[in-house]
């Protein structure tokens, strides 16, 4: 589980940079020896919601999974374009347990049933979902700081 949560953190951390997110958290390469060594030895899997060279959502989940393979050799699987309308979410998590994946992002809303689902059937494994609510002992939720654009996008020019 620690490796799991190192993971998530600077997984999150990159994603907010690239959201244009302020953090006073130390930059991915003043990871410990022993987080890189931990991290080496986990696969994770990301599902996506859409293609990567979508130049946004998808590609900003894709620039953190990027990150965690340049900066700690993490070993990472992905599959894009999975539609959140349907279960077809379950055989790609399905797939990548089976690929030796420990750790799953799930990077849309519509996810979330399914991977909750999921979490109960592969209680070895931990699942991040993005935005959602629902959690379990090895699933838990992820999202940006929006206080900061929401407060912007309701500002009003005079």
């Amino acid at each position: 589980m620690k490796k799991s949560i190192i993971v998530l953190m600077i997984f999150v951390l990159v994603v907010g940079m690239l959201a244009g997110c302020s953090t006073s958290e130390a930059p991915v390469e003043d990871a410990s020896e022993e987080e890189v060594s931990a991290a080496e030895d986990l696969t994770v899997g990301f599902v996506y919601v859409g293609p990567i060279g979508d130049g946004g959502w998808t590609y900003a989940h894709d620039q953190g999974r990027l990150e965690l393979v340049e900066a700690l050799g993490v070993n990472t699987i992905y599959v894009e374009s999975v539609p959140d309308s349907d279960a077809s979410i379950e055989s790609e998590i399905r797939n990548m347990v089976d690929q030796g994946a420990e750790v799953i992002f799930a990077t849309s809303f519509g996810y979330m049933d399914h991977v909750e689902k999921l979490s109960k059937e592969y209680p070895d494994v931990t699942f991040f979902h993005c935005s959602g609510y629902k959690q379990t002992e090895n699933m838990a939720n992820y999202f940006g700081r929006m206080y900061q654009p929401r407060y912007l996008s309701g500002m009003h020019t005079r």
